[in-house]
């Protein structure tokens, strides 16, 4: 504002710099001291629009998405463009925290549309059994049929979440490997703590055989 002021000073303090467009004369203009010419071509000659492109971040996997509604569009990352899509990775470890966001979203496309498909992408070496007995009640409890696929590796409780697809919809990419082995603890403490964590493990094994065996037809002993 103090630059605005010094300028309309300087055109209005100069005899004969007055037009009756209110606009200074040439001779006037070329005066006029060169910070304050760089003050009013700053004034009058905004920036382009151009320089307002954002360019794609570097780091995660972005993809531009125009939210409806919006004038224009943002980088948001690929895998929660891919969750509009009805579209869930399952790619690393599977623990509590994995657990609850695939879980969460697959409530949440089931609220939004249960008569459509949602696809599950795995390639994992599994992880926790509790944690992938989660996500299994939860692919049972939603309404939307589950379509499973693996592409790379489904290991441990990721080969148990691939055979708890939709039947006749769970598919493995030709260069996939799955893999079943006995389920894993390493329990510490006095003997009859050891005792009690052996006895939940043989429980959880034969309760997970018993959903292979009903999951893919095959017996428990084939299992």
């Amino acid at each position: 504002m103090s630059s605005l002021v010094i300028l309309l000073l300087y055109f209005f303090g100069q005899t004969c710099a007055y037009a009756p467009s209110f606009v200074a004369s040439r001779h006037v203009v070329n005066n006029i001291p060169k910070n304050i010419r760089e003050i009013y071509r700053t004034k009058s000659n905004p920036p382009s629009r151009h320089n307002d492109i954002k360019m794609m971040p570097i780091g995660v996997p972005k993809v531009a998405y125009r939210v409806p509604g919006s004038q224009s569009a943002d980088w948001v990352d690929i895998y929660n463009r891919l969750y509009r899509e009805r579209i869930v990775f399952l790619g690393s470890e599977i623990d509590d925290e994995l657990a609850n966001q695939i879980i969460g979203v697959m409530l949440y496309l089931d609220s939004e549309d249960n008569t459509k498909p949602i696809y599950l992408y795995i390639n994992s070496p599994g992880g926790s059994v509790i944690s992938g007995l989660a996500i299994y009640d939860a692919m049972q409890h939603i309404k939307s049929e589950v379509i499973t696929i693996n592409l790379g590796l489904a290991a441990s409780m990721a080969s148990f979440i691939l055979a708890a697809g939709s039947k006749g919809k769970r598919l493995a990419l030709p260069s996939s490997r799955t893999m079943i082995h006995q389920p894993m603890g390493g329990a510490q403490g006095q003997a009859e703590d050891i005792k009690v964590e052996a006895a939940q493990i043989l429980r959880i094994r034969d309760n997970i055989c018993k959903l292979y065996s009903m999951m893919t037809g095959r017996t428990v002993n084939q299992i």
